[in-house]
């Protein structure tokens, strides 16, 4: 117990010889908790990628040509979303795609505070610059507002690309209908089954920039245009969804390499 308390005596000892520095690393740390929160950001790449698939659903009305499923990447918070809308029967996007606010780290400020208090606790009456912790304190919490006021308005930028997003998707797909239908006249099962095993097959084998074309081709099919059963459309929206996945994943490398 003796060699405890020696230590911590020799301890504050140091930190009180050594005081301008030890605040001066606290100022650095609330610094670096300030800039780092002016930078980082859980919503950069999930904007990003919903601007890339407005500029894809432009193109195609543009074009007047049909939304094709694989060329769209979705961010990681709505691919489960987008999976239950290709499954679902008469819903548009927007009626099972949701926003939902993502959390910042918050550990910066919690060290910068933790060091503040630390300090003071430690050197209490042997401080020689006893409106520190007051600075550091009043600087931390300005810091905080500051990157509260930013978040405010990320959270409010990526809702309103994700508004925009799903409109434009709206739009572009419509209800999902073609789900529910199961008689008359429908696609043959060899079909279907044939262009899964093509879709998987991509999947499997690595994807690339002409993944995209070669699904479309697939889906344009002629087999295809008859309406199909709720089984096969599932069939065809858990392999799509499969390769989604392996699209979504290399394109968020590649963002993230580019960002």
């Amino acid at each position: 117990m003796d060699f405890i308390f020696s230590a911590v005596g020799r301890a504050t000892g140091f930190l009180a010889r050594n005081e301008e520095i030890v605040w001066l690393a606290g100022l650095c740390l609330v610094a670096a908790y300030f800039i780092s929160g002016m930078f980082l950001s859980p919503y950069g790449k999930y904007v990003r990628i919903l601007k890339k698939n407005v500029k894809y659903l432009k193109r195609c009305a543009a074009s007047k040509t049909p939304v094709n499923a694989a060329g769209l990447v979705m961010p990681k918070a709505l691919r489960g979303d987008y999976a239950n809308y290709l499954a679902s029967d008469g819903r548009y996007p927007s009626e099972v795609m949701r926003f939902r606010r993502m959390k910042y780290p918050d550990i910066g400020f919690y060290a910068a505070l933790s060091f503040t208090a630390a300090q003071f606790a430690l050197l209490g009456e042997r401080l020689r610059f006893g409106f520190m912790p007051f600075v550091t304190a009043a600087l931390l919490f300005a810091a905080a507002a500051a990157l509260r006021f930013k978040r405010t308005l990320g959270h409010g930028r990526a809702s309103r690309a994700a508004e925009d997003f799903l409109r434009r998707l709206d739009l572009a797909m419509g209800k999902n209908t073609r789900v529910g239908m199961t008689a008359g006249d429908v696609c043959d099962d060899g079909a279907v089954d044939d262009v899964v095993a093509k879709i998987n097959f991509l999947k499997e084998n690595g994807v690339n920039e002409n993944t995209a074309k070669e699904v479309a081709a697939l889906l344009s099919d002629g087999r295809l245009d008859k309406p199909r059963t709720r089984e096969q459309q599932k069939r065809l929206n858990i392999a799509l969804n499969g390769l989604l996945q392996v699209m979504s994943a290399r394109q968020e490398k590649q963002i993230g390499a580019r960002g």
